[in-house]
């Protein structure tokens, strides 16, 4: 997780600005983030952090409910960080890819409903390091399948009140 300073006094009280804590990134402890990982959490808060970007590569190894006790417990804030290699890309001209690209978004967006947690980041829209020169109508076939992919994506956070944070 990047580090944001305490705003000024009187700052961010308005809708504009969201809170700002200094967080720890989980993956700088383990990978693949799992039920196992909870007690990180609490040395997480013991070392003084107030929030921690939990990354979900799987989220079918984590049991949410025990995550959000132990955040109640420890008092951080969760931002939700995905997980984005070649079988989650926005972009891959296979459907059913794409298909499991969302799903995958709906179920880490689904955590993020049960932690509390308002920020779901990443580089969402395709898979990670995934850089090469493209003809110009193969790079606009794939822009499209991102803003199609992302716009649904986006319905989903917008019902679970979570926003998105797209990483370069």
């Amino acid at each position: 997780m990047r580090r944001a300073l305490p705003l000024p006094p009187g700052a961010g009280k308005s809708e504009e600005h969201a809170e700002h804590y200094v967080g720890r990134e989980h993956w700088l402890w383990t990978s693949p983030f799992q039920t196992s990982s909870i007690p990180l959490l609490h040395k997480v808060r013991e070392m003084g952090f107030g929030a921690v970007e939990i990354p979900v590569e799987y989220p079918e190894q984590i049991d949410a409910m025990a995550v959000r006790r132990a955040l109640e417990e420890t008092g951080l804030t969760a931002i939700v960080c995905g997980a984005f290699g070649p079988s989650r890309d926005l972009t891959h001209p296979d459907p059913s890819v794409r298909a499991a690209s969302i799903s995958y978004m709906r179920q880490c967006l689904e955590l993020c409903a049960k932690w509390n947690a308002k920020v779901f980041a990443g580089p969402m829209y395709s898979a990670v390091g995934k850089a090469r020169q493209l003809p110009d109508a193969e790079r606009k076939a794939e822009w499209a399948l991102a803003v199609k992919g992302l716009k649904e994506v986006c319905g989903i956070a917008e019902q679970q009140g979570v926003r998105l944070a797209i990483e370069p």
